[in-house]
C-alpha cells in the first residue's frame, strides 16, 4: 500500500449475481491522486477478468464506489457524483463497462428532510457516530435498519471477545505471579480477579 493510502480502512471487492464487479472504498485521509487511483484499480480489475486467447465478450461491468471523509471536487456542491465513459458534447455512452460513483462525506446536509435519496440515508449512515443517529436513520429505511441490526451484533461480539481477552491475560498473569509468591490479596488487586479465581489457579499449581 502506498504510504498516502494508509488510512483508507475500508477496501471490499463485491461480485454480484449478474456478475458485475464493485470495488468499494472508504479514505480518510484526503488524498488528491484519488480519481488516477481509483481509475488504476477499477482498470486492474476489468483486464483481470480475461486471459490470453479468450473473446472480449467476457467482460463484465466494473464499478467503483468511493467513500470519501474528504472534498475531491471542491467547486461541486453535491455530495453524490457518478460517472461514465461518454462522448462530450452528445452524451452518448461509448462503454458502459467501467462505472465511478464517488460520496464526499463532508458535503452531507446537516439535517435531513421529509424526502430523502437512500443514497443520502446510507451516507448518513456511514458518516453516524452517536447511537441516535443510527436509530433515527434505522426507522428511514428497512436495508438500514437490517445493517443497524448487524452492526449492533457485530459490536456485541467484539466486547466479548475483549472481555474474554481481556480474562485471558489476566489469568495468565495471575499464574505467573503465583509462581513468583506474590500473595494472592496483591494478584486479586492487580488483576482483578476473585479471590476465589485465584485460589483455584493456586491449588491447580
Amino acid at each position: 500500500m502506498h504510504e498516502d493510502e494508509k488510512q483508507g480502512i475500508l477496501d471490499v471487492r463485491v461480485l454480484m449475481n449478474d456478475n458485475t464487479e464493485i470495488d468499494i472504498e472508504i479514505q480518510l485521509a484526503e488524498l488528491k491522486v484519488w480519481a488516477e487511483r481509483a481509475l488504476f484499480y477499477l482498470s486492474k480489475m476489468y483486464t483481470n477478468q480475461i486471459t490470453p486467447g479468450q473473446d472480449y465478450t467476457i467482460f463484465k461491468k466494473c464499478i467503483s464506489i468511493s467513500i470519501l471523509n474528504f472534498v475531491l471536487f471542491p467547486k461541486e456542491l453535491e455530495f453524490y457524483s457518478c460517472f461514465h465513459i461518454m462522448e462530450d458534447t452528445r452524451h452518448t455512452i461509448y462503454t458502459d463497462k467501467m462505472e465511478f460513483h464517488v460520496i464526499e462525506l463532508p458535503k452531507l446536509p446537516e439535517r435531513l428532510k421529509e424526502d430523502n435519496s437512500d443514497i443520502l440515508l446510507w451516507a448518513k449512515f456511514i458518516n453516524a457516530e452517536r447511537k441516535e443517529e443510527f436509530d433515527m436513520l434505522a426507522t428511514k429505511n428497512s436495508y438500514i435498519d437490517h445493517a443497524y441490526q448487524q452492526l449492533q451484533i457485530i459490536s456485541q461480539d467484539r466486547e466479548k471477545r475483549l472481555e474474554y481477552e481481556a480474562r485471558e491475560k489476566a489469568i495468565a498473569i495471575a499464574k505467573k505471579f503465583l509462581l513468583m509468591g506474590v500473595s494472592i490479596d496483591i494478584i486479586v488487586s492487580g488483576t482483578g480477579l476473585l479471590k476465589e479465581e485465584v485460589g483455584e489457579l493456586q491449588n491447580k499449581k
